[in-house]
């Protein structure tokens, strides 16, 4: 798995006096799921991170296609729902940026649709900011690596999503960690 090339940059970023600005993260689920039953997935920061912001997403293509039905869910809206079939076991990776904070968890839901036990295998990889100060770092980083022109895209738009993230944040009443 290559990094996104603006993942690669904000992991060289340092704090003035020193130590990283983000730290890189993977989560990984393998599990067997029995026979017509629900599991519920929540991805959250930890209770000492300001933000994470989740780049890629994958499956085993081991696992049985057509064996799960799943939903998930971000702020509140479906991003994906339907059976995972093969086409989707192999190619489901995101395009884009999804950040997420204690307010603002990915939920997702899989449904083993079959009388047989089932092989279930996700991965998430992700970077995460420590605090509000780190994230002010990484905010200033981003308006500068706007001006490079093999980051500009991306930094663009990791930008917009980090500042909506924020902006979302500031309006929700806190709550506590895992």
């Amino acid at each position: 798995m290559a990094l996104p090339k603006i993942i690669e940059y904000l992991l060289t970023l340092q704090r003035p006096d020193g130590g990283h600005i983000v730290q890189h993260g993977i989560n990984q689920l393998d599990t067997i799921i029995p026979p017509l039953q629900k599991v519920t997935i929540n991805q959250i920061p930890y209770s000492n991170e300001f933000i994470d912001i989740v780049y890629f997403f994958a499956f085993d293509p081991s696992m049985v296609p057509d064996a799960f039905y799943a939903w998930s869910m971000i702020e509140g809206m479906r991003t994906y729902e339907g059976i995972m079939s093969e086409w989707w076991l192999n190619n489901a990776t995101i395009d884009s940026w999804v950040v997420i904070t204690q307010n603002m968890p990915i939920t997702a839901l899989l449904e083993n649709r079959t009388p047989l036990n089932q092989y279930y295998k996700g991965r998430a990889a992700f970077v995460s900011i420590a605090s509000k100060e780190d994230n002010d770092l990484v905010i200033k980083e981003l308006n500068r690596a706007r001006s490079d022109t093999s980051l500009a895209e991306q930094a663009t738009k990791l930008l917009s999503d980090i500042k909506n993230a924020i902006e979302k944040l500031s309006k929700m009443p806190a709550t506590g960690g895992r």
